[in-house]
């Protein structure tokens, strides 16, 4: 998301199998300055970006 709440990426869809953490590492990542939603699939996402939320 942007400052201004609006969603500005989205993944293609791949199949159940690939793991999501995968994915996003293989895609462009999102503009620094944008908050990225993520599950907690993502554990050590923080790495690749700083504005991370993963619901606990």
């Amino acid at each position: 998301m942007n400052e201004k709440g609006r969603i500005v990426q989205i993944s293609k869809s791949y199949p159940g199998s690939v793991h999501d953490f995968k994915i996003f590492k293989q895609q462009e990542f999102p503009p620094s300055e944008s908050k990225v939603l993520v599950d907690s699939g993502y554990q050590g996402i923080n790495k690749y970006h700083k504005k991370i939320s993963i619901p606990s």
